[in-house]
């Protein structure tokens, strides 16, 4: 196998013999075939023993067949003063044209294996995140570039090792000062992969709902950085993915009866989402969640309730203003604890 290898080394450096009907050049042949040669080491001085193995002898031939057919170009003939180096250029032209298309396209092949390599590290980089020998501050450093990653591996890519591989195991597994990094990194990716079809798919399907664990998270500064950046997620949707997708999340929040944090962070959201839903899901859903809050036995949801109802008024139809939220004010301005009573005034 070795010295196959050997023969072959030594082959791509060996010029063929000539063909037989090839005797050695002749008259003006042999300025021609110089000249041939220096075009040739001009076009391609890179690499000239193994353009000249494989090019030469293909347009020395090429010459000396069509030279049979041609007038000799002797002192005596009127064509003498012919340029020869139009006549390199024909020849080059003619037999020339798909010589260099095997060099383009290891030269293309090439180009493409680095920049796989390059994307392959950028990947081994991203991974070091979710590694348990990387020290957490370098995992923050690195969570502030996932954004910067993503455009520098592609969509598919990014979804494959980012969406479905790292947000999550950040988001269940990682120290607190990782997952409030990558937060905002949520609202970046979104918008880069927003824009392919693949890429809004991940985004409705599998980041949006990560949030849910975040929203959820016991320390407030994760719970309350996740609330807006779920706010601007929104803001990149259609009216349709928001009820789909969002508005579900929102009422999981609504509902949880164990956490009061969770049920303050639902009406945030609710109060924004009242200008950004359809009619039919802000007065079915929305409206009658706002109702039930307000009856929560916790004053700091009540309180909150009545902050929050101000901005979900203005995007409700009249009747349903006098018929429904303006009884659930006067209520509250009524309300037992000072506290929430105050917030009713201002």
């Amino acid at each position: 196998a070795i010295q196959a290898t050997k023969n072959n080394q030594n082959s791509l450096y060996k010029i063929p013999n000539p063909p037989q009907s090839y005797h050695g050049p002749k008259g003006d042949e042999l300025d021609i075939e110089e000249e041939i040669d220096d075009k040739i080491y001009v076009q391609e001085e890179y690499n000239l023993v193994h353009r000249k193995a494989k090019i030469y002898p293909v347009l020395v031939q090429h010459y000396s067949q069509i030279s049979s057919h041609e007038p000799s170009y002797t002192s005596d003939n009127p064509q003498e003063n012919v340029d020869a180096d139009a006549r390199i250029d024909q020849m080059l032209q003619e037999a020339g044209l798909d010589l260099f298309s095997d060099e383009e396209s290891l030269d293309s092949e090439a180009e493409e294996g680095a920049e796989n390599i390059e994307i392959r590290e950028k990947i081994e980089e991203i991974k070091r995140i979710i590694s348990v020998s990387t020290l957490f501050q370098e995992k923050v450093m690195l969570v502030n570039k996932l954004h910067e990653y993503a455009r520098e591996i592609g969509t598919k890519r990014t979804i494959e090792h980012i969406v479905e591989l790292i947000i999550p195991k950040v988001i269940h597994n990682e120290k607190p000062q990782v997952k409030k990094a990558i937060i905002p990194q949520l609202l970046k990716l979104a918008k880069f992969l927003i824009a392919s079809k693949d890429g809004h798919e991940a985004v409705v399907n599998n980041l949006i709902g990560e949030y849910q664990a975040l929203l959820s998270d016991q320390n407030p500064d994760i719970s309350k950085k996740a609330c807006e950046s779920l706010l601007g997620i929104s803001n990149l949707l259609s009216m349709e993915d928001r009820s789909n997708y969002i508005l579900p999340i929102i009422l999981g929040l609504a509902h949880d009866n164990e956490e009061e944090d969770s049920r303050c962070l639902a009406l945030q959201l609710l109060s924004h989402f009242s200008s950004l839903v359809e009619n039919e899901y802000l007065e079915k859903i929305i409206v009658s969640e706002i109702i039930s809050l307000s009856d929560d036995p916790v004053l700091n949801v009540r309180r909150t309730t009545v902050v929050f109802l101000v901005n979900i008024c203005k995007n409700v139809r009249q009747d349903t203003f006098e018929s429904k939220l303006f009884p659930v004010y006067y209520k509250l301005a009524y309300d037992n604890v000072w506290g929430v009573r105050k917030a009713a005034v201002e």
